[in-house]
């Protein structure tokens, strides 16, 4: 192709007020680079740019007509499907945040299964009429960091396999099955949490559920345990025996309205660097013995 664009001035705008654009490699654009400094294939870090090679394989994701259906894929079919990207954890940024509440069924294509995210943070919050995901053994795991708020208020889901979820790299948890209220068993027993540092409001929520196995969890870098199991008001057992909680900071509401639990033992909890607690056992209304004498509140400003 020949170059026509010799004599062409006013280059140095070329992409003002782009904001949505993206490089292939995921180089968002930066507003002190709208020249034509990024007007090439996008390199990553080591030579960022705005352009896509289109013979390269994209994650990618298409909203069906309807925008009831949103299916993943990893190929180079991006520009016939009129994909969206899926490189973004900033809930706004993702293509389908706007019709999220119309999304009934979610699809992993076997292609995705070639792509590694590093993070899955926002993907379905607030996909309020999600029932039914397929394929999310396709979902590769392995380097991903953050699933924080992944499924949070999916609250038509009644099943949710995360079996094959490779969590080795994963660090924060926080409100990723929050809300889930219609989920009655959840399989995290082969969850690999050792780097995990924030449980927050984990299964805030998840009000149906009746069973719960967190007893292979590792908890030893935990410093955030708020609200983990707020309003699982249906567990009748929570086996806590493994917890190491040496690191953790609050555990404010952390069994709150979980009304079924008739005890819960915490005799082994190190509660030595807890500062609140607030309303940590609030409306655990079938509670008939609770001992916390082995409980060390100095660090406590927090109790209410």
């Amino acid at each position: 192709m020949l170059d026509q664009t010799g004599q062409v001035t006013g280059w140095q705008y070329v992409f003002n007020g782009c904001e949505s654009l993206v490089g292939g490699n995921g180089t968002h654009f930066d507003s002190n680079h709208i020249d034509t400094g990024y007007a090439h294939i996008d390199g990553g870090t080591a030579n960022p740019g705005y352009f896509t090679d289109i013979s390269l394989p994209q994650p990618y994701a298409v909203l069906s007509e309807g925008n009831t259906k949103l299916t993943f894929y990893y190929d180079n079919q991006k520009f016939v499907h009129g994909g969206m990207s899926v490189l973004f954890d900033n809930m706004e940024d993702r293509g389908w945040h706007d019709n999220r509440n119309d999304i009934m069924k979610v699809v992993f294509d076997e292609s995705f299964a070639n792509y590694y995210p590093t993070k899955t943070s926002y993907w379905f919050t607030g996909c309020r009429q999600l029932m039914t995901i397929e394929g999310l053994a396709n979902l590769n795991t392995d380097n991903v960091t953050t699933m924080h708020g992944m499924f949070y208020q999916c609250g038509q889901l009644t099943e949710l396999n995360v079996e094959s979820f490779k969590t080795g790299n994963v660090t924060d948890m926080g409100w990723m099955f929050s809300s889930c209220t219609l989920l009655t068993s959840l399989n995290v027993i082969g969850f690999n949490t050792s780097n995990v540092t924030s449980m927050e409001a984990m299964f805030a929520d998840c009000s149906s559920l009746t069973s719960l196995d967190v007893t292979k969890f590792n908890t030893e870098n935990v410093t955030n345990m708020y609200a983990m199991f707020h309003g699982c008001s249906s567990l009748t057992e929570l086996d806590l025996s493994h917890f190491n909680t040496s690191n953790v900071k609050t555990m404010s509401m952390m069994f709150q309205d979980c009304s079924c639990l008739t005890s819960i033992d915490l005799s082994h909890f190190n509660t030595g660097n807890v500062e609140d607690m607030t309303q940590m056992f609030c409306k655990c209304s079938g509670l008939t013995s609770l001992d916390l004498s082995n409980f060390n509140t100095e660090k406590v400003t927090k109790m209410s």
